[in-house]
């Protein structure tokens, strides 16, 4: 049994039986589920639009190959450069060439589990490099120093007390403050960033091919 597996093993289980943690999750997730229910409205027939998705992923994926070519073939027709990266160090690698290329010392970027996974904060920030989150979940979890909870709702296993204490830490706001003035707080803030911010990193849920019309 490897030492991950033991700590992931010790530490799943006390998170389990933490009532405490339990209700939070129990509250956002009511929250989720109300926001799913809402957005299902916009559809006049669920079950075929869930029919087509199913079958374009499934279509893509058996084809991946071919897809990714065609992309990068209309993606650099437009203008763009696609760089392939054989694993996450080669990733590293070329990210790091172009943050040095233009210098690069403030980056802001939006949700990636991809970069999530490579551990990109980390390695910018060991050049140096500014890195900052502008998604508010995945922004709150970098502030309280942790990783995403969750790949929808990365704050998931906070309360709205838990996010205003940790705005009082690091900002001085008042403990006592809103969701609505946290809100308000780093939509000001991360504005600011994005105007001077180097560079901007995304990820791509879905690359769009690009048709010739």
């Amino acid at each position: 049994m490897s030492e991950a597996y033991e700590k992931f093993i010790i530490e799943s289980e006390k998170k389990a039986f933490d009532k405490e943690h339990r209700r939070k999750l129990d509250w956002n997730i009511s929250r989720y589920d109300l926001a799913v229910v809402n957005g299902k409205k916009q559809y006049c027939d669920i079950e075929t639009a869930k029919q087509r998705v199913a079958h374009i992923k499934h279509k893509v994926l058996n084809d991946l190959d071919k897809y990714l070519i065609e992309f990068e073939f209309n993606f650099e027709k437009r203008g763009g450069k696609v760089i392939w990266a054989v694993d996450a160090m080669d990733a590293i690698t070329e990210i790091l060439a172009i943050m040095k290329k233009y210098r690069a010392k403030h980056v802001v970027k939006s949700k990636s589990m991809i970069s999530e996974e490579l551990e990109l904060n980390k390695n910018l920030e060991s050049h140096n490099i500014e890195s900052l989150e502008t998604d508010l979940g995945e922004y709150i979890v970098q502030l309280a120093g942790e990783r995403p909870y969750h790949i929808l709702t990365p704050a998931m296993h906070k309360s709205k007390e838990d996010v205003a204490k940790l705005f009082n830490e690091k900002f001085g706001m008042s403990a006592q403050s809103t969701p609505l003035e946290i809100t308000a707080f780093v939509r000001k803030l991360l504005r600011e960033k994005f105007y001077s911010a180097d560079i901007g990193i995304t990820g791509g849920n879905l690359l769009f091919l690009i048709w010739e019309q």
